[in-house]
């Protein structure tokens, strides 16, 4: 058994983009990504990214509003950004990434009460995805089901699937996108591949893959060979079905555009909409959608609240400047409250002393509201769906680090 150090945070974690965040219990665990340092050179100050990889776990209590920081040990996984974080139960599961141009395959687990990390063997290495980042990634019951990614060229594509390679002006970068879906079985810890039908997806990375009730996940946006798209899909796991492609109709009909690196949550809770239906309740399942980055390589200015049951957007006010590659979850209360917490992300400088990636943590609360303690956090009332923002006083700033922007080119392109 590791000793467990449980430190209260003074101030936010470093600002980080590109981590994956997951909540067990009312502590939502945040691993990977990337930094920024500001560095001093002949010409000035100039930002060098970074990669965070260290002996800790950066874990938010949302009960008691405070950082945490967890030390670990076992089989630290050693991968930067893009990866996929899913809880199960009090474990924690990690699939994918990228790291200094290596993509990864591999599965780790976090028990998060010993703090240590296993890289999990297969039972059966015969059937394993390739390695590959941005993948969408949910949990169905005991399975971690995951779809398309970036990575390196698919040796053996799974019947049906496609891999297109990204090249631009005769060069070829040795990566590309995928449509393959694996499902991995926690308890007998092997990879299957499913049997689909339906509309896949096209070959796609840096989309959102959300569950919105017992048996159904949502698919939305991502980078496609023809650019950002838009498009929603909806995969049953009782049959494996794809739906074909929901997509803008009307030159008018309110419709995000293209997008990578946004984020989707549910505002309720998947398995209480599939609990309630089973009775005859009805319940109107909304996605909050946010931000991340257009066609013209910018930042999408807007927010969405999409209707699963008409298919509807709806442009939602958000008085926050927007962000990519950051980080957001749901976390259901059993005050039938929603919170949506955001974390981290890349902005828009106003000037060059400023940090494209910022720590700021920001909670948006649907539903009823109890027990706030407005002396730790600061409130502000939002006009649509009874929805309230709520900041921590230490997070209401950007902090200038020392920074530089040292991306590899296809970053730039998802």
């Amino acid at each position: 058994m590791a000793s467990v150090v449980r430190v209260p945070r003074l101030t936010d974690p470093l600002p980080r983009s590109g981590s994956c965040v997951a909540v067990v219990d009312h502590c939502m665990y945040v691993w990977g990504g990337h930094t920024q340092l500001l560095f001093e050179g002949d010409d000035g100050m100039y930002p060098v990214e970074e990669g965070l990889h260290d002996h800790f776990i950066d874990a938010y209590d949302i009960v008691h509003n405070t950082w945490l920081q967890h030390s670990i040990s076992g089989d630290i996984p050693d991968l930067g950004n893009g990866s996929a974080l899913i809880a199960f139960g009090h474990l924690l599961f990690l699939f994918g990434g990228w790291n200094d141009g290596d993509f990864s395959s591999d599965v780790y687990c976090l028990d998060t009460v010993s703090k240590i990390w296993e890289m999990v063997p297969l039972s059966d290495e015969s059937i394993k995805p390739s390695p590959r980042y941005l993948t969408g990634t949910v949990l169905f019951d005991d399975l971690l089901c995951s779809f398309g990614g970036v990575g390196s060229p698919v040796p053996n594509l799974q019947p049906g699937a496609t891999y297109t390679g990204f090249g631009q002006y005769g060069f070829d970068y040795g990566f590309g996108w995928n449509n393959e879906m694996f499902f991995y079985n926690i308890n007998d810890r092997k990879w299957t591949i499913p049997h689909l039908v339906g509309q896949r997806p096209p070959p796609c990375g840096g989309v959102t893959f959300t569950m919105i009730d017992t048996h159904r996940a949502l698919l939305f946006g991502g980078r496609q060979e023809s650019g950002r798209v838009s498009s929603v899909y909806i995969f049953d796991f009782r049959d494996l079905h794809w739906s074909s492609p929901f997509k803008s109709t009307l030159p008018d009909e309110p419709w995000p555009a293209g997008r990578t690196f946004h984020t989707s949550c549910c505002l309720v809770d998947h398995m209480e909409v599939g609990n309630r239906r089973k009775k005859n309740v009805k319940v109107s399942q909304k996605i909050l959608m946010l931000w991340g980055k257009g066609n013209d390589d910018k930042h999408c200015q807007d927010a969405w609240l999409l209707d699963v049951d008409t298919m509807s957007w709806k442009l939602f006010n958000l008085d926050m400047r927007p962000r990519m590659w950051h980080m957001a979850c749901s976390y259901h209360t059993e005050d039938n409250r929603t919170d949506v917490i955001l974390f981290g992300g890349n902005i828009r400088r106003r000037s060059q002393a400023e940090k494209h990636v910022v720590t700021g943590l920001t909670i948006l609360s649907f539903g009823k509201f109890h027990n706030i303690n407005k002396n730790t956090r600061l409130a502000f009332q939002y006009e649509f769906m009874n929805a309230t923002l709520y900041s921590t006083p230490t997070c209401m700033h950007l902090r200038v680090y020392i920074c530089h922007i040292l991306h590899l080119i296809f970053l730039l392109t998802l």
